[in-house]
């Protein structure tokens, strides 16, 4: 596997397009900028495509609408209530299995830079099996 190439931010973007952005590639902060940390491992990013398309398989318009106007037009939604939410969640550990423990904080980075809300809660679940923050 090799290293990780660095992208600034705004170059990333463009080699992808505006969707499915953070599958791909981690945005941390350095000391100095954000930087895009291309992601090398395939099953990595699998993973986190997996969720990412059974959370959209079960969007709901309305209620992300709802939910944006409620938090002031502050955040994107897909419109999945909370059941529904940790059921899919529950249901996907189960067939795809935690990802590996070593590669547990890209996997709640990839996760957490996702512009829907959604996709938080998952990571403190995915985090919570290995104690705290993988340790």
């Amino acid at each position: 596997m090799g290293q990780p190439v660095r992208l600034a931010k705004k170059e990333a973007m463009n080699r992808l397009g505006k969707r499915g952005v953070a599958s791909f590639f981690i945005i941390r902060k350095t000391a100095n900028r954000k930087v895009a940390i291309w992601m090398t491992d395939a099953s990595l990013n699998a993973y986190v495509q997996g969720l990412v398309t059974a959370y959209s398989a079960h969007a709901d318009n309305e209620y992300a609408e709802w939910s944006k106007n409620y938090l002031r037009n502050q955040f994107k939604f897909l419109g999945i209530r909370a059941p529904i939410r940790r059921k899919l969640t529950n249901q996907f550990i189960k067939e795809n299995g935690l990802p590996p423990k070593e590669k547990l904080r890209d996997v709640i980075f990839m996760l957490w830079d996702l512009p829907e809300r959604e996709f938080e809660p998952p990571t403190t679940k995915v985090a919570g099996f290995y104690g705290p923050f993988g340790q």
